[in-house]
C-alpha cells in the first residue's frame, strides 16, 4: 500500500508523517443535527449514561438525547419555566431550575424520571454542581438576589445563602478544585467570587452576562456578555479581567483537547479555539443563533443549542487523503480499457471513481472503458464516518486518441513512359474497413478505392501523365473514425520519361513523307516537324499531322541520291530519324557524373559524351560537344542527330536521366528539445520527406550521458542526398505526477496532494523536506513499487508561510540522496 502523506510547512521545516487516526489532521463537522423545538440557552452532559439534556421552557420538559445514535431517548416532564440544568454523574442527578413554579427539579439520570422537587426557591435561574462535593447552587433571580448552596449528601438536604449579589443574579459555575463558585448578574453587571456562603470579591464592567464558564486548570472564568466572551482570572480571591477574547455568546471547553468552543449569534457559527495560542483551528456551521455549548469530554463532540429550535452535534474527525496507485495510461486508445487504483484514509470507507469526461466511462470499482478520442480525468472520492473527515477529492488525467493505422503506397512500376500506365497499390493496417484516396502531384485520383479484405487498394490507371516525376500518395480513411485515426503514406515518386519514335521515309516521284509512331509501351500522337535533307542539305519542313509528314519535293532523276527525314521530338516524344540510299554514321555514347547513380537517380550533375565515326559518307559537322544536365528532374534526355555529306543521317537520343541534387528533410517526432522526462525518457521517430527521388531511409540514433540525451535524425533519399538534425532532452529519476514545470522546478499548490514518482532498482524511502538552499533531512518513509523499478508516494502540501516559497524534498535510494526543489504556490 502506498502511504499518504500530510505535508505542513512551518518557518523550520516541512514536517512529514504517515496520514494515521493519531497523526492526521483534525477536521470538525457537524455530524447530526436535531429538530428538538423552542429550547432555553441551557444544556448539561452526562457522560456517565451517554445523555444530553435540553431544556425546553414553553413545554415545561426536558429532552434526553442518546450520545450514541442522536435521538431523543426520553421526555421528562419538570416545573412551570424550566429555564437551566446542571448535572452530577457522582450521584446520578440532574438538577433543573423551575423559574415560574419558584422549584428545581431532581431527575434520577439513570431512570430519566424526577424523583424530587426542591420547594422554595424564588424565581431559581442559574445552577451549577460541584461533582467533589456535590453540592449545588443555584442562582435566585428574586427572592433577595443571592446565590442558594444545596447539600443533598445529607438528610435533610441543607440550604446556605449567600448575601446580596447584584441585580437579577442569572449564571454560575463552579471551579471543583477550589470549591468556589461563580455567580453573575443580568443587570447588576457583575461576576462574584462566592466560597461557601461568603462572597469573597465582587467584579463589575459587564455588560448583561448571560453565560459563565470556569476552566479549574487555567483558573480562568470565562463571561458571555454583550455579545463578547471576557476572560477572567480567578487564581486569588480577588478576580480581574484580563482581556476580551473573541466574540460569542457562550464557552465550553474541551479538558483533555485543551479546546475552546465559542458560540457565535452573529455568523451563526462555532469557532474551535486552541487555547494555548488562542488560534482559531476551525469555523463551524450551526444552526440560526447559536446561544449555548457544551463538550463530552469522554467523546470530545460539541452539543450546540440553536434559536431555530435544533440541536447541533459537532464531532472533530481525522483527514483523510487518497493516493492513486494507478499510473496514467500513455498510450490510450478508443476500444481500450484501463483499471485506475487507488488508497484512501483509516475511515475503512471504498474508494470510489467517477468521470464527468465524454471521452471515457468509469465504474465506481475503477474499471475505465475509453469511448472517444479527448482528455478523460477520473475523479477518485472516499467517504468519511464519525471519526473521519471525507478525502479530499484527488484526480488523474489522461488523453485518448483514436488507434493508429498505417499505410504504405507502392508503385507496380516506378518508371513508364509517355503514353504508358501503371498502378499503385495501397496495402493498410490495424483495420480493414475503409477507402483509400489515391494522388497523384497532391490531387485526388478518381473516387476513393474500397480496401479489399487482404488489406489492399489498388488506384485507377495512372495514365496521360505529363514527363517528368510525379509523387504519388495514398491516404486511408478508416470507416470507424471514432476509433481509428486515417494514415497518409510516404509518396513514391513515379518517373515519366519521352517515349521512343520510329520515322519511316518514303520517297515519290514528286513528294517526300515521313511518317513517326511511337514506340511501345509508349502511345500518343507526337507533334513537332519533321524536316527533310538530300544529300546532305535540307530541302524544306512540315509539321506532323496525324503522325504524317509530307514535303512536295522532286529528287532529280539521273543520280544517286542519299534522303533523310529527321523527327526532333517534342518534349512527349523522343526525336528519331530515316534515310534511303545511304549509310547512316556511327554515334555513340557516354553519360558521367561525379557520384554514382542510386537507383537510377544521379545527386550531382550529368554529362552526356559523344563519339562519331563516319560511314559512307563525311560528317557535315563536328560530332556534337558533351552536354552537361544541372537542374533537377525526372525523365530528363538529350538528343542529337549527325549528318553525313551523303545524306547519312544518326540521331541518338540519351534519356532517362533522373538528378535529384536536394538533401530530403528529415525532423524528430515524439521529443520536445529541452523537454524534461520521467525515468528512460520517450522513443523518438523520424520523419522525412524528398519531393523527387523519394525517401530511402529515415532512422534515429539515441546517445545518453547522464541525465542527457542525445537524439539524431538521419535521413536519406533515393539519390543518396543525405540530411540530419538532433535535439537534447533530459530525464529525471524523481518526477511530481501532476505538477507543471517552471524554471527546471515543479511548481504545487498548497492543499493538493501529488504522487512523487522515483525511477530505482531498489525500494526508496522519502526524505523531509527543509526550505532552500538547506538539504532535507529525518523522515523515513518509503515508497511503493506501482510498475517494475517505478516507485510512488502521495505527497500533501499544508500550511505554507510566506517567507519561504521553494523547499528541497529528498529521495534516497540505498546510501544516495537525491535532492528535487520544488515551488509551493497557491
Amino acid at each position: 500500500m502506498v502511504g499518504t502523506l500530510t505535508c505542513a510547512l512551518a518557518s523550520g521545516g516541512v514536517a512529514l508523517g504517515l496520514a494515521s487516526p493519531a497523526q492526521a489532521a483534525t477536521t470538525y463537522d457537524v455530524i447530526a443535527t436535531l429538530p428538538l423545538g423552542a429550547m432555553n440557552d441551557s444544556l448539561a452532559i452526562d457522560s456517565e449514561h451517554g445523555s444530553v439534556f435540553v431544556v425546553h421552557g414553553s413545554r415545561n420538559s426536558v429532552s434526553v438525547i442518546d450520545t450514541a445514535t442522536n435521538t431523543v431517548k426520553a421526555t421528562i416532564p419538570v416545573g412551570s419555566g424550566p429555564n437551566r440544568v446542571a448535572v452530577d454523574e457522582g450521584l446520578d442527578r440532574a438538577y433543573v431550575t423551575n423559574h415560574d413554579g419558584r422549584s428545581v427539579s431532581v431527575i434520577d439520570t439513570a431512570t430519566n424520571t424526577v424523583v424530587s422537587t426542591i420547594e422554595g426557591l424564588d424565581r431559581p435561574r442559574g445552577i451549577a454542581v460541584d461533582p467533589t462535593t456535590h453540592k449545588v447552587y443555584v442562582a435566585l433571580y428574586f427572592g433577595g438576589e443571592v446565590l442558594t448552596v444545596l447539600d443533598p449528601t445529607v438528610s435533610p438536604m441543607t440550604r446556605v445563602s449567600t448575601g446580596y449579589l447584584g441585580s437579577r443574579p442569572w449564571a454560575v459555575d463552579v471551579d471543583p478544585t477550589t470549591h468556589r463558585a461563580y455567580p453573575t448578574t443580568l443587570f447588576g453587571g457583575t461576576l462574584s467570587t462566592v466560597s461557601g456562603s461568603s462572597i469573597l470579591h465582587t467584579l463589575g464592567g459587564f455588560g448583561g452576562p448571560t453565560q459563565v464558564t470556569v476552566d479549574p486548570l487555567t483558573k480562568r472564568a470565562y463571561v458571555a456578555h454583550s455579545g463578547v466572551i471576557s476572560e477572567v482570572d480567578i487564581s486569588a480571591d480577588t478576580a480581574v479581567t484580563r482581556r476580551t477574547l473573541v466574540a460569542g455568546t457562550d464557552l465550553a471547553i474541551d479538558a483533555d483537547e485543551r479546546l475552546l468552543y465559542v458560540t457565535s449569534a452573529a455568523t451563526d457559527d462555532v469557532a474551535v479555539i486552541d487555547q494555548a495560542t488562542d488560534a482559531r483551528v476551525a469555523t463551524v456551521p450551526v444552526g440560526t443563533d447559536p446561544v449555548a455549548v457544551e463538550v463530552d469530554q469522554s467523546t470530545h463532540r460539541a452539543y450546540v443549542v440553536n434559536n431555530n429550535g435544533t440541536l447541533s452535534v459537532i464531532a472533530p474527525r481525522a483527514s483523510q487523503a487518497i493516493t492513486f496507485t494507478s499510473l496514467a495510461p500513455t498510450e490510450a486508445t478508443v476500444g481500450g480499457d484501463h483499471t485506475v487504483t487507488a488508497t484512501g484514509g483509516a475511515s475503512g470507507e471504498p474508494v470510489t471513481f467517477s468521470t464527468a469526461s465524454t471521452a471515457c466511462s468509469v465504474s465506481a470499482a475503477g474499471e475505465v472503458d475509453l469511448l472517444h478520442p479527448g482528455d478523460c480525468t477520473v475523479a477518485a472520492d472516499q467517504a468519511g464516518d464519525d471519526a473521519y473527515a471525507p478525502a479530499g477529492r484527488a484526480t488523474q488525467s489522461f488523453t485518448i486518441s483514436r488507434e493508429a493505422t498505417t499505410a504504405v503506397v507502392s508503385l507496380d512500376d516506378a518508371s513508364v513512359v509517355f503514353g504508358d500506365s501503371t498502378t499503385a497499390t495501397a496495402e493498410v493496417g490495424a483495420t480493414r474497413d475503409g477507402a483509400v484516396q489515391f494522388t497523384v502531384d497532391g490531387d485526388p485520383v478518381g473516387s476513393a478505392v474500397a480496401v479489399a479484405p487482404d488489406g489492399t487498394a489498388t488506384s485507377p490507371d495512372l495514365t496521360d501523365l505529363a514527363v517528368g516525376a510525379h509523387p504519388v500518395g495514398a491516404v486511408f480513411s478508416p470507416t470507424d473514425e471514432n476509433r481509428y485515426a486515417p494514415a497518409t503514406a510516404a509518396p513514391q515518386t513515379l518517373t515519366v520519361d519521352e517515349a521512343a519514335t520510329t520515322t519511316t521515309l518514303t520517297v515519290t516521284g514528286s513528294d517526300l513523307t515521313a511518317q513517326v509512331a511511337p514506340v511501345a509501351p509508349g502511345s500518343g500522337e507526337p507533334t513537332g516537324t519533321v524536316r527533310f535533307l538530300v544529300a546532305g542539305t535540307e530541302v524544306g519542313q512540315d509539321s506532323l499531322e496525324d503522325g504524317e509528314a509530307t514535303l512536295a519535293h522532286q529528287v532529280p532523276a539521273g543520280a544517286t541520291r542519299q534522303v533523310a527525314a529527321v523527327y526532333d521530338g517534342d518534349g512527349s516524344f523522343a526525336g528519331s530519324s530515316d534515310s534511303s540510299s545511304r549509310q547512316d554514321p556511327t554515334v555513340t555514347t557516354s553519360t558521367t557524373s561525379t557520384r554514382a547513380p542510386r537507383h537510377g537517380w544521379y545527386s550531382a550533375p550529368v554529362t552526356v559524351d559523344f563519339r562519331c565515326q563516319p560511314t559512307s559518307g563525311a560528317l557535315t559537322e563536328p560530332c556534337p560537344a558533351p552536354v552537361t544536365l544541372a537542374a533537377e528532374g525526372a525523365g530528363q534526355s538529350v538528343t542529337r542527330t549527325v549528318l553525313a555529306t551523303d545524306g547519312g543521317a544518326t540521331t541518338v537520343v540519351v534519356g532517362g536521366i533522373d538528378i535529384d541534387t536536394t538533401r530530403p528533410t528529415v525532423e524528430l517526432t515524439g521529443v520536445r528539445a529541452g523537454a524534461t522526462y520521467f525515468a528512460a525518457g520517450p522513443d523518438a521517430a523520424c520523419r522525412s520527406t524528398d519531393r523527387l527521388s523519394g525517401v530511402e531511409s529515415c532512422t534515429v540514433a539515441r546517445t545518453t550521458r547522464g541525465r542527457k540525451v542525445t537524439y539524431v535524425a538521419t535521413a536519406t533519399d533515393r539519390a543518396g542526398n543525405t540530411s540530419s538534425t538532433r535535439l537534447v532532452a533530459r530525464t529525471t529519476k524523481v518526477a511530481v505526477s501532476g505538477a507543471a514545470m517552471e524554471g527546471g522546478r515543479y511548481v504545487v499548490r498548497r492543499g493538493r496532494t501529488y504522487t512523487v514518482l522515483v525511477a530505482a532498482t531498489s525500494q526508496p524511502r522519502w526524505v523531509n523536506a527543509a526550505p532552500a538552499p538547506r538539504r532535507p533531512a529525518g523522515g523515513n518513509y518509503a515508497f511503493t513499487e506501482i510498475a517494475k523499478g517505478r516507485w510512488a508516494l502521495g505527497v500533501s502540501f499544508n500550511r505554507p508561510t510566506k517567507h519561504h516559497t521553494l523547499w528541497n524534498f529528498g529521495t534516497r535510494v540505498g546510501g544516495t540522496t537525491t535532492v528535487t526543489t520544488v515551488k509551493v504556490v497557491g
